[in-house]
């Protein structure tokens, strides 16, 4: 009746049609929503349609929106480009009904269409509410994606509530899940905190549409934290031993062939093989060749040297490979001058268990082996890293920003706690990353978890003791009762 008298445009209509099927679904009244998204986009004088049976609006809108992934638009009638706000309301109401899959392909589609995913795609001209809504959509996807495994994802191709025929082409779920795969395939997401699924790669999509978006710092950050853990953990089952590449330890046996004066391990082998072979001819020869013994002598040199190569690499890699490397271990070195440094340490560690195994190494050959070492942990220690500056960028927010919206209670404690678990078990290793976000972020940010940097005040790393020292002094300086109650109590 407003739309016909002229007080109210259609537009502003389907905006006040959408809300009240959001109310309606929050209610519960899922058959309510769905009657009042199929009545979205009427033509100004048609009649509205409110009876629409649940499955066919359904089937409507999942119909409607994945056949509309070609070019971006506003609002529009049901036979055109669906707006946003629409979409994400009809996914919505799929999820609420049960059809998770249903929903992500719906709000995969709309992400394509508006070139919200990947990031790189949406143009630099694009307004803020776009980046916002295009963040929103990708934490929203990130979520239900998650709740399947990541190999489902390609195959997962809406069919309708009633069932009936599957739909053939490309969904847009498996155009973004082909976009992680290649990503991988091409190296791009081969680090262990890398989105090797398409809810993690929606995750980490958000922040870049947004950067202004506190949510999207800290489900990104969120996430990485919860795969450092889980990487971790998986080493201290294996024995505190990383799992090395097969590029790291071939990068191993080249430095210690170079240092044992053998170019290549397959022409050692070669040798090795061809000894033992002219050895056997020996035992049955020697008397009649005489020159039996030069073979003998040259296939015992071949096989002690490639023993020799084999076991020095072997030594390397188990030094390498060790995550739990403290400096306690220092008194089993048996050195004068103290070390303070766990790489000094650990660079020992490998001159000394090469030079066991019958193989010197100068200081070049232990540079690259230390180099691997790194390499090697940074691979490990990444996932940390990453959330490490995801909970700094979260934290640089203003508290009472209308940005921290929609996060989960707790959300500031939670960032503050767990950038202090990576400082306390990994700073020394990371830095960089933290001694450069500690400058960045307010003090006020960890007020909350002050009880922890007291209990933390002792860590035997000199880095991290001066950290917790600093933002302590730091915090006592902006808001002395929040050090002084803690430290009374």
């Amino acid at each position: 009746a407003l739309v016909r008298s002229g007080r109210l445009s259609p537009h502003a209509a389907d905006r006040v049609t959408v809300a009240a099927a959001a109310g309606a679904r929050a209610l519960g009244n899922i058959s309510t929503a769905r009657a009042l998204l199929a009545s979205v986009g009427a033509e100004e004088h048609a009649s509205t349609t409110t009876s629409s049976s649940s499955s066919t609006a359904t089937a409507t809108a999942t119909s409607t929106c994945t056949n509309t992934s070609g070019s971006g638009g506003s609002a529009g009638g049901l036979g055109g480009v669906l707006s946003s706000a629409v979409v994400v309301e009809r996914a919505h109401v799929l999820h609420a009904s049960g059809h998770t899959r249903a929903a992500a392909e719906e709000l995969a589609a709309l992400a394509v269409r508006e070139r919200w995913l990947p990031a790189r795609a949406l143009p630099p001209e694009a307004s803020e509410e776009a980046r916002t809504e295009g963040a929103r959509a990708a934490l929203l996807l990130a979520r239900w994606c998650g709740s399947w495994a990541p190999t489902d994802t390609g195959s997962g191709v809406y069919t309708g509530e009633s069932g009936g025929g599957s739909e053939q082409g490309t969904t847009a779920l498996q155009a973004l899940y082909a976009q992680v795969e290649a990503g991988r395939a091409a190296g791009h997401a081969g680090a262990s905190c890398a989105y090797h699924s398409l809810s993690s790669f929606c995750l980490a999509q958000a922040p870049l549409l947004d950067p202004e978006a506190a949510a999207a710092w800290f489900e990104y950050g969120g996430w990485c934290y919860r795969e450092g853990v889980r990487v971790v953990d998986a080493i201290q089952s294996a024995g505190h031993r990383i799992a090395l590449l097969p590029d790291e330890r071939a990068a191993i046996a080249r430095v210690i062939q170079e240092a044992a004066g053998v170019r290549e391990m397959e022409k050692t082998e070669a040798e090795a093989e061809a000894g033992k072979e002219a050895e056997a001819e020996a035992e049955v020869r020697d008397e009649k060749e005489a020159a039996s013994d030069e073979k003998k002598e040259a296939a015992g040199s071949a096989s002690a040297t490639a023993l020799r190569v084999e076991a020095a690499v072997e030594a390397a890699v188990a030094v390498v490979c060790r995550f739990r490397t403290t400096l306690d271990e220092v008194d089993a070195l048996k050195v004068r001058e103290p070390i303070r440094e766990l790489h000094q340490m650990v660079c020992m560690q490998l001159e000394q268990s090469v030079c066991e195994a019958g193989v010197r190494c100068d200081q070049s050959a232990l540079a690259a082996l230390m180099a691997v070492w790194a390499a090697a942990r940074r691979r490990v220690l990444q996932p940390y890293e990453h959330a490490a500056e995801n909970y700094f960028a979260f934290l640089s927010f203003d508290v009472v920003s209308k940005r921290h919206v929609g996060l989960p209670g707790g959300a500031l404690h939670t960032a503050a706690l767990r950038t202090l678990r990576v400082l306390a078990k990994h700073g020394h290793e990371l830095k960089h990353t933290l001694s450069d976000g500690f400058e960045r972020v307010s003090a006020s940010s960890f007020c909350d978890v002050v009880p922890q940097v007291l209990a933390r005040l002792n860590h035997p790393n000199a880095f991290i003791r001066t950290q917790l020292q600093r933002l302590l002094c730091t915090i006592g300086r902006m808001y002395p009762e929040a050090v002084a109650y803690p430290s009374l109590g």
